[in-house]
């Protein structure tokens, strides 16, 4: 809409180095203009928060990966603030149920209408992410998605995830395809109630080893973009590359 969230994760927020916060603008015409800084109410050094951002209506998630939560040092968090009139207020504080430390929760984020879904670039799984939905003010867990053929050197599922109504995408960027590792992948999975199903997985149909294919994900109606940074294209190694995927 009208709203823009920029992260600024090496911003020192008084004497904390790199805690990291976010920005908010309002498009006004065609200028955009500041309307607010947002930062963690329990905020500490080198949290990087604003790592990953997303906004939806009057709702706003940014994620923290290296913040120090539950006794765990970098399990990592992603706060939603909520928006009235011009002020952005923290609402919640959200973490993973079974988080543990070096996870980096948060690392990715994503939110539409009163759902969430949040990935980090390790966890105790091969890889996860994690759905929260909004009941009133109290968000609550409400999936926990992994891969269903992942493996121990599946760590990179929920480097990136995106949510759309009733879909959520979430790429595995150091998934092993055949012979070529870490060509990448990513799953696509849909809202059955109150479940989240795996649908499909999506590959490269020109995918080779170290592709990073999933790095970055979007969804939105029928369309998917997967990002592979690293991609050769000819003669150019690392030139990167963007597939766009229908869904049939």
């Amino acid at each position: 809409g009208d709203y823009a969230i920029v992260g600024a994760v090496f911003d020192d927020v008084g004497s904390n180095v790199n805690q990291g916060s976010a920005y908010v603008f309002l498009k006004s015409g065609t200028a955009w203009n500041y309307q607010a800084k947002l930062t963690a109410s329990d905020g500490s050094f080198e949290d990087w928060f604003g790592h990953s951002v997303s906004l939806s209506g009057n709702y706003a998630v940014v994620g923290s990966p290296y913040h120090d939560t539950r006794g765990n040092t970098d399990q990592g968090s992603a706060y939603i603030f909520v928006r009235s009139g011009t002020a952005w207020t923290e609402q919640a504080i959200l973490s993973a149920s079974d988080g543990g430390p070096n996870e980096y929760f948060g690392y990715s984020v994503s939110i539409s209408g009163a759902d969430v879904i949040i990935g980090g670039q390790y966890s105790i799984r091969p890889g996860s992410a994690y759905v929260f939905h909004r009941d009133r003010n109290s968000w609550i867990e409400e999936a926990i998605l992994a891969a269903a053929d992942g493996t121990t050197e599946d760590e990179g599922f929920g480097i990136s995830v995106s949510i759309s109504g009733d879909q959520i995408i979430v790429g595995a960027f150091e998934n092993d395809i055949g012979k070529n590792a870490y060509q990448g992948s990513a799953y696509v999975f849909v809202r059955s109630g109150s479940s989240w199903i795996h649908q499909t997985k999506v590959t490269a149909s020109d995918g080779e080893e170290f592709d990073y294919f999933g790095l970055s994900v979007g969804i939105s109606g029928d369309y998917a973009i997967i990002g592979a940074a690293p991609d050769d294209l000819g003669s150019n190694g690392n030139q990167g590359s963007a597939y766009i995927v229908e869904k049939k």
